[in-house]
């Protein structure tokens, strides 16, 4: 079954998948499942962060054996954060951390932090271990570019930026990581496992 908060997302997921006929879609929010789900394994990639209530939310997906999820590592650790920042810093300033406790893309970079909302969650041998992934930009330095100012127009800002002078200043930061199939920048992620020995069960009334 795959569950996402956005309809669009769900109908995209449809329109994509060949086993469709075979696969459960549900636009939800993952954080109030566990009524009426069963499951082996729970699998979210860059999800989890948005979490309200980290620990209810953990604990409710206790209707798996298994969990295992991808979060981002500190944004200082991730090239492709950094590296168009760099090239932006005279006009742009990074985006504020999210507060402590509030959902957010770096709300769960702590290793720390993940194994005790795991812990107080009820999950057991939680793991966290380094995720590297190279993350295609562009098919060269100038097409990365435009990738780039794109997602800075995407969000508003695009107004705040010279245009022709950012991208000149993009393409020299940028060049140094054109390799022959295109740009490639490193995303520094933790990928996350938890095992839970008293998987929560569903009664037979409740499973339809």
């Amino acid at each position: 079954m795959g569950v996402d908060i956005s309809q669009a997302q769900v109908d995209r997921a449809l329109q994509m998948s060949a086993a469709a006929n075979r696969v459960r879609f549900l636009c939800s929010d993952a954080e109030c499942l566990g009524a009426a789900v069963q499951a082996d394994v729970v699998i979210s990639q860059l999800g989890v962060m948005f979490f309200r209530d980290p620990v209810a939310a953990f604990s409710r997906l206790r209707f798996a054996r298994r969990l295992s999820f991808v979060t981002w590592q500190p944004r200082a650790g991730c090239q492709h954060c950094t590296v168009p920042a760099e090239a932006l810093a005279r006009w742009l300033t990074p985006p504020p951390a999210s507060a402590a406790g509030q959902p957010g893309m770096r709300s769960l970079s702590d290793p720390e932090e993940i194994l005790t909302v795991l812990r107080q969650a009820g999950w057991e041998h939680a793991a966290v271990r380094p995720l590297c992934v190279p993350v295609w930009m562009g098919t060269d330095a100038d097409d990365a570019a435009g990738f780039v100012l794109a997602e800075v127009e995407a969000d508003g800002n695009l107004g705040r930026v010279p245009y022709d002078e950012a991208r000149t200043a993009l393409r020299t930061h940028l060049r140094p990581y054109q390799e022959q199939r295109g740009v490639y920048l490193e995303a520094a992620c933790w990928l996350v496992t938890a095992h839970n020995r008293q998987q929560r069960m569903v009664p037979a009334k409740q499973r339809g």
